[in-house]
């Protein structure tokens, strides 16, 4: 039996349904995208991502905000909710001035069995449509692993695996090394 496609949901109406619903949701090019709920693991780790970096940050330019705030990667093109965005300066907002964010320079994704794959799919190649996007965090929650993803001066990413309890993650385009130990405190694997 074929199935009918979805319809095609404009930027607008997304915005609309996503300002009355009961659980947030993601956009990508006409269609909604359902998000699934965090565990207690994921929501310690952004717990601690937060608090930790505000700590390393404190005072300089750079502001740390949780997944509250849309990020628009390129017009129309994805609007997710980060775990963890950082904007360095102005925060360049889209729309209605509150919702939606254009330019963080680090992004961070805590994985989840259930979005582990969107994340390292669609996620990592609409965040890296956008030039202010100087870094890609993709933290494991099931053991203590960072992905780090950044953007070299010719356009290219590399990527390195920070691991375990005792290793510095470094996120050089801040400036600042993060302990994983601080990062996972209170996360039992």
């Amino acid at each position: 039996m074929a199935t009918s496609p979805l319809p095609y949901v404009t930027v607008h109406d997304y915005l609309a349904l996503e300002e009355v619903a009961e659980y947030r949701s993601e956009y990508y090019r006409g269609e909604i995208l359902a998000m699934a709920g965090g565990t207690l693991s994921h929501v310690r780790i952004v717990a601690n991502l937060a608090f930790h970096l505000r700590t390393l940050l404190q005072g300089g330019a750079c502001e740390v905000l949780t997944e509250n705030l849309l990020f628009e990667t390129v017009n129309d093109g994805l609007l997710a909710y980060p775990d963890l965005m950082v904007f360095c300066g102005p925060i360049q907002l889209k729309g209605d001035g509150q919702r939606i964010s254009q330019n963080p320079k680090v992004v961070i994704e805590v994985l989840s069995p259930s979005t582990e794959a969107h994340d390292r799919g669609l996620k990592t190649r609409e965040y890296w449509r956008c030039p202010s996007v100087h870094q890609y965090l993709l933290v494991s929650q099931d053991q203590p692993l960072v992905e780090v993803q950044s953007r070299a001066p010719q356009g290219k990413v590399s990527v390195e695996w920070i691991a375990g309890l005792d290793a510095l993650c470094p996120i050089e385009s801040l400036g600042v090394h993060l302990p994983l130990a601080s990062l996972y405190e209170r996360v039992a694997f």
